[in-house]
């Protein structure tokens, strides 16, 4: 009967010392955790200014605190670097993508992944980059034109605009369409091409809308009809002397006033003047890259 006491004692002395030293494990705030894992995906859209990255979250023991990208024009970038934070408590398997900007035209850049968690910093494979040269107005673009107008940063899938330094169709003037239709258009500067659009579904062909819609100028399609407040920043920018050519100064803009009357642009007074749309003028095109 002692040896039965004895041996049940013993066995509950092992069992509360196992617990405890389950439940110390648990509880220790010194026990070392592993690394997260992440995995840099892919760099994509380049531009000179802009690109977009993508990475993922493999793995992370324990709570992961943050997660983004980090480049600069060394190999191995950390976040001391240029970086910046996508999401924070991510789930391990979580994709996450950004737009990186403020890079530097024709430059080699390396951008990876990082994750960090309570055990600390751990990056992705290295990704090299070459960005595009950066243009200034009055360069000549990558379809042949003058670039007339530069933003900040990329937006909308653009920065540059640029206009064709020929005349369409030979200098053949056309009206502009749609007489007697209002079709609803845009002044707005980077929405020429939406008006565009609109001219070539309401109106038909051989009218400005469509010529310019189907125009190749460079060697390079993409083009359309600019809208009077993307005409007058060609009017700020461009000397006259840079896009005129000879007979022909006066080109229809892609803004309708009414039914009736639409905008063209006069180059030599580098003024928009009203005209009924059935009045003839040339088809000069911009383009946004």
């Amino acid at each position: 009967m002692k040896r039965n006491k004895w041996f049940f004692k013993t066995t509950l002395g092992v069992l509360f010392l196992a617990i405890v030293v389950v439940s110390c494990k648990k509880e220790d705030p010194d026990l070392e955790i592993g690394l997260a894992s992440v995995t840099s995906i892919d760099v994509t859209d380049v531009k000179d200014s802009y690109c977009l990255a993508q990475g993922r979250v493999t793995m992370s023991e324990g709570s992961l605190l943050k997660a983004g990208f980090c480049w600069g024009t060394s190999i191995n970038p950390v976040i001391e670097n240029d970086s910046m934070l996508v999401l924070t408590n991510a789930e391990s398997g979580t994709d996450f993508t950004s737009e990186i900007l403020g890079l530097q035209g024709s430059s080699t850049y390396y951008i990876r992944a990082f994750g960090e968690n309570e055990g600390g910093v751990s990056y992705g494979d290295n990704i090299v980059i070459n960005t595009t040269r950066e243009y200034n107005v009055t360069n000549v673009g990558p379809s042949g034109g003058y670039v007339f107008y530069k933003k900040e940063e990329y937006s909308d899938g653009w920065k540059y605009m640029e206009i064709s330094t020929e005349n369409i169709a030979g200098g053949s003037t056309y009206p502009w369409g749609c007489e007697g239709t209002a079709i609803v258009t845009s002044g707005t500067l980077g929405e020429g091409d939406i008006n565009t659009e609109a001219i070539v579904d309401r109106c038909g062909a051989q009218v400005a809308g469509y010529i310019a819609s189907n125009s190749v100028s460079g060697g390079f399609s993409g083009w359309y009809l600019p809208n009077i407040e993307e005409w007058e920043e060609v009017g700020k920018t461009l000397a006259p002397s840079q896009i005129e050519e000879i007979g022909l100064s006066t080109f229809w803009s892609s803004s309708e006033i009414n039914a009736t009357t639409a905008y063209y642009y006069n180059l030599n007074d580098t003024d928009k003047v009203a005209e009924v749309k059935t009045g003839k003028h040339g088809v000069r095109v911009i383009k946004k890259f």
